[in-house]
């Protein structure tokens, strides 16, 4: 069986963030550290990664750092999305776009919404995918987001998979025009 390899950088840079985490105290610096780690390990070895993810969590929750519990909720979703466990993706997702929410963080709002809409998508749930990007646009159009290309992609091939062709055309336009302003995305 072949694994995949970490990229000799990304080893180098793991291995650094390992010595420094030994010796780290339990706060923010700390959450950020095993933020990279989850980061690093995510392309090449998901369990690792959702590993340090639940780590982010439970040390951001013992110390109270709300941005630490919406990364750690976040990076914990995303393996389990990796790993097709939808579910598990949502209920990870859904509690950090609970916490955007009442940190009144519409950057990390709009990316869990997205991030929902993705799960739903993939589960063959199109209105509810539609419904979740929708709200995706206008929490990034109140944020002041501008290039939004592959959100409006995003939305116009969910339209195509309820045979909203008009609509769809809509929202590739749009991407379209996005690209042309900001470059792509």
């Amino acid at each position: 069986m072949l694994s995949a390899q970490i990229p000799v950088f990304a080893q180098a840079n793991a291995d650094s963030l390992l010595r420094v985490l030994k010796t780290a105290k339990e706060d923010s610096n700390k959450v950020n550290i095993l933020n990279e780690l989850s980061a690093i390990y995510f392309q090449t070895d998901v369990e690792r990664s959702k590993d340090y993810g639940r780590q982010v969590l439970e040390l951001s929750t013992k110390i109270n750092y709300e941005r630490g519990m919406l990364r750690g909720n976040n990076l914990i979703g995303r393996c389990y999305a990796m790993q097709s466990n939808l579910p598990e993706a949502l209920k990870y997702f859904q509690n950090a776009l609970v916490i955007a929410r009442k940190a009144k963080n519409s950057i990390y709002e709009g990316m869990m919404l997205s991030a929902i809409s993705a799960v739903y998508a993939t589960n063959n749930d199109f209105v509810q995918a539609l419904d979740y990007a929708l709200q995706a646009k206008k929490v990034n159009e109140a944020a002041g987001i501008k290039n939004m290309s592959n959100l409006m992609i995003n939305i116009g091939y969910l339209y195509i998979r309820q045979n909203k062709y008009k609509e769809a055309l809509v929202y590739y336009e749009e991407a379209l025009r996005m690209e042309k302003q900001y470059g792509a995305a």
